[in-house]
């Protein structure tokens, strides 16, 4: 073994120690660059030379301890020389406050059962060719600790690792406020990278930072192949950067990354900003930590879920303030068969995406459940300012959970369901005080085949848009609400204040029921394009206001079609205007069937704001619709075994039903109509 002086003198040389467990200590230790033509040297007759040549170090030690104090190691150099120091069998080495420097070569190798203590010292700026680990290598069971403030800083690998690689086995635990900062990989894992059952503990306020992969993924850390990770007690990793995927961390292939009471934060990557989960991986957030102010050119500023991974964020925690800046999935884009649950409050805060999904982007066969009043709420998007859910996904609510305060340009401030996608809301959950500026559905767009589902008490509420407040239903989906669910307190600016129903089926039953919402027409429900709305069940649509047009309850036009059964209700709706009418229901061009074995239509109001208006204006009152849009009949309105009763009309037409030109009304098996 060469040990050097501080002007490069060799003190010892060929030093072994004798006993089962010997024990070497030394002070300023200084290896200086004309080391570079020194050999492998051995501690211990156990060492032989061709297995130092092997493993490439300049020392290698096979057993007993040895102590560095004070010491430093630079500028060490030389190829193929790959590692200046090496451990391997059982031995050990602690390094306190000393400092391995400027090598071209990295520093440490930790082999077999052979373990490292690193304290109050600095492994800075090394760097290895064609190799992995810049600063630090351990495998084979191995174990590194590395503590007291310790840094491992601006390393570099053109491999995988620029600050440290582990693999096979390895332990590495960094804690006492350690860092790891500043390093760079050509390949995976600026600031490390691990594979293959590695188990890595940072704790008591550690640091992955400011760590680049230049070329690949993983800026701060890139995890594989069976990892075990958990970062607690305060540690961070932030100001990393990807190239591709993870700019804070990577983890895939059966990997486990729980993260306890800490940050991933300010990290920045094409897709998977703060982390990216792949290929069977799990990732389990919990106790208040936070992945937040993590952005991304593509997908995903927060998280990126993919390959049947699974993520679990629960105890608080929260994904807030990331950004996809050209791109979907704000928060989380979570797809290929992965599954993401929120649960314990968890929340999907704020977060912005340029196209589709501020919060949350779900797609190809993905799964995503909130439960235990979680919410993603407060984020905003061109398109689904809350949610995206397509390809096949399907999202759930649950226990009291929400997808509330979020805001769309175009549409779907809440929810937008696309391409056969799923959607179950359920115990109280809601869809609440969303928003979209230009555009429909300030709640949801359930468009695509889609199919969602309200039960158990869930609402769709306080919501705002130009059309379908609540929600707007288009091209072939199926909506049902059901349990005394409700769509209640949503304000359109212009038509279907609850719910427009531009094509497929919208179904009320189980006393659910559509209320006080407000539109310009169709307060509570416009129906048209072969859109079906069925009530039934005790169901209703009631205490609903169109302000200035027809429809009150609601307005059927352009081919729309209602049924009403079962003991289901349109009451106590109101509509206002110059012209227009039918407070509870008005019919253009559409059919509506009532079969309800009760008073359907009932104590609804058609009133005018102006009751001077002029002769011209009346004759507009009077008739809804000039043409029957090459229909082979306009209206039709079947009413059996039902009342309308109680309805009034002030200077407007139909106080409980207007049907337009040209339409039909039947009335058949003890139909009355009273009180009017």
């Amino acid at each position: 073994m060469y040990i050097l002086g501080g002007e490069g003198r060799i003190l010892r040389a060929g030093l072994r120690c004798r006993g089962p467990q010997p024990t070497l200590s030394l002070a300023a230790l200084h290896m200086a660059a004309h080391t570079r033509n020194f050999t492998g040297a051995t501690v211990s007759s156990s060492c032989n030379a061709a297995r130092s040549a092997n493993l490439s170090c300049l020392v290698t030690i096979c057993s007993g301890r040895l102590v560095l104090s004070r010491s430093s190691v630079t500028w060490v150099r030389g190829m193929p020389l790959r590692s200046v120091l090496c451990l391997v069998g059982d031995s050990k080495l602690e390094v306190h406050t000393s400092e391995f420097s400027w090598n071209h070569a990295r520093p440490l190798a930790v082999f077999n059962q052979s373990s490292l203590l690193l304290s109050a010292s600095t492994i800075a700026n090394n760097s290895v060719v064609e190799a992995a680990g810049g600063g630090i290598f351990v495998r084979d069971n191995g174990s590194v600790t590395i503590t007291g403030r310790s840094r491992v800083m601006g390393n570099n690998a053109t491999g995988d690792g620029g600050g440290l690689f582990a693999r096979d086995h390895a332990v590495l635990r960094v804690d006492g406020n350690s860092t790891i900062i500043g390093n760079s990989a050509g390949q995976f894992g600026g600031g490390l990278a691990a594979l293959g059952n590695v188990s890595i503990t940072f704790t008591g306020g550690s640091n992955v930072q400011g760590n680049i992969g230049r070329n690949r993924s993983g800026g701060g850390l890139a995890l594989r192949d069976s990892v075990e990770c958990v970062l607690m007690d305060g540690s961070l990793v932030h100001s990393n950067r990807a190239a591709q995927s993870g700019g804070g961390v990577i983890a895939f292939s059966n990997t486990v990354v729980t993260v306890l009471n800490c940050s991933v934060n300010y990290n920045k990557a094409d897709n998977g900003g703060g982390i990216s989960v792949w290929g069977t991986a799990v990732l389990v957030l919990d106790s208040n930590s936070s992945v937040r102010n993590n952005s991304v050119v593509d997908s995903g500023g927060g998280l990126i879920v993919e390959d049947n991974a699974i993520v679990i964020i629960t105890g608080g925690s929260r994904v807030e303030h990331n950004v996809a800046r050209n791109g979907f999935g704000g928060g989380l884009g979570v797809g290929g068969d992965a599954t993401v649950t929120l649960k314990g409050g968890s929340s999907v805060y704020s977060n912005t995406a340029a196209d589709l999904g501020g919060g949350l982007f779900v797609s190809h066969n993905a799964n995503v459940t909130l439960t235990g009043s979680s919410s993603v709420h407060g984020n905003t998007a061109d398109s689904g300012g809350g949610v995206i859910v397509g390809d096949n996904a399907h999202i759930t609510l649950s226990g009291g959970s929400s997808v509330k305060g979020n805001t769309a340009v175009g549409g779907g401030g809440g929810v937008y369901m696309m391409h056969a996608s799923r959607m179950t809301l359920t115990d109280g959950s809601s869809v609440h005080g969303n928003t979209v500026r230009n555009g429909s559905a300030g709640g949801l767009i359930v468009r695509g085949n889609s199919t969602v589902t309200l039960a158990g008490g869930s609402s769709v509420h306080n919501n705002t848009a130009v059309m379908g407040a609540g929600l707007y239903v288009v091209d072939n989906p199926t909506v049902t609400f059901t349990g005394a669910s409700s769509v209640h307190d949503n304000i359109a600016t212009f038509s279907g204040g609850g719910l427009y129903v531009a094509g497929g089926r919208v179904v009320l039953t189980a006393n659910s029921s559509v209320h006080s919402n407000t539109a310009e027409v169709g307060g509570g429900v416009a129906v048209s394009n072969e859109g079906m709305l069925t009530l039934t069940g005790g169901s209703s649509v009631h205490s609903n206001m169109a302000l200035n047009n027809s429809g009150g309850g609601v307005h059927v036009f352009l081919g729309g079609r209602v049924t009403i059964s079962n003991q289901s209700t349109v009451f106590n709706n109101t509509c206002f205007g110059t012209f227009g009418g039918g407070g509870g229901i008005a019919v253009e061009v559409g059919d509506v069937s009532f079969d309800s074995r009760g008073r359907v239509v009932s104590t609804n109001v058609a009133a005018t704001n102006d009751s001077d208006s002029d002769v011209e204006n009346q004759a507009e009152k009077d008739t809804y619709i000039h043409t029957c849009m090459a229909r082979d009949r306009c209206s039709h309105v079947t009413i059996s075994n039902s009342t309308v009763y109680n309805n009034t009309s002030i200077g407007a037409p139909g106080g409980g039903l207007g049907v337009g030109g040209m339409g039909t009304i039947e009335l058949v098996d003890g139909t009355a109509v009273s009180h009017n």
